[in-house]
């Protein structure tokens, strides 16, 4: 099993889970298993760790920015040469199930074109897109985006969230609570 992890994921498994690893296991589990590959940062997440809660992930995670770390284990995946399987398809998903409605009555052509694209360059789009790849070149490995978003869109963005994107395109997404349980190691009991 596979899974490329969102920024939001990353924060909640330090502030809800680590915080209780007292022994440092589930950490020493996520660590291992990033270095194998198993759990994929992508360079657009990790980018977004470098600024988002206070850099509560680069600072517990402090290998992701380790120079040294970083080339011994080549494991953030770079996104920004990743093309569709299926461009045309892709790009109609993105231009007619993606965009809210009420967005796309509001921007100009050239609006939306620049939202577009913009969109396309996030870690949101990019997870997604990463998701799309992996799946066409390992058709018989298990994978998923882990995030704490939903499909709820509660926030007035111009664009569905990852749930729903992963939904269009056939890539499976679970919450970090559900990718602990998949792994038999963890024996979460309160």
């Amino acid at each position: 099993m596979t899974v490329a992890i969102d920024t939001n994921s990353l924060i909640y498994l330090i502030r809800y889970y680590l915080k209780f690893d007292s022994n440092g296991k589930l950490f020493q589990l996520f660590k291992n298993k990033i270095e194998s590959g198993q759990i994929v940062i992508i360079n657009e997440v990790l980018e977004e760790c470098k600024y988002t809660s206070k850099k509560i992930v680069v600072q517990t995670f402090d290998f992701l920015v380790d120079k040294d770390w970083k080339k011994a284990n080549k494991v953030i995946a770079k996104t920004d040469i990743i093309i569709p399987p299926s461009p045309t398809k892709f790009h109609n998903i993105v231009d007619n199930q993606m965009i809210n409605a009420r967005a796309k009555r509001e921007f100009s052509d050239d609006e939306y074109e620049i939202a577009k694209e913009q969109y396309l360059k996030s870690a949101d789009a990019r997870l997604i897109l990463y998701g799309i790849d992996f799946k066409s070149k390992n058709k018989q490995e298990e994978f998923y985006v882990v995030t704490e978003e939903s499909d709820v869109q509660n926030d007035n963005k111009a664009f569905k969230k990852i749930p729903t994107f992963g939904y269009f395109v056939g890539v499976d997404v679970i919450s970090i609570a559900d990718l602990i349980e998949k792994y038999p190691e963890v024996n979460v009991q309160f």
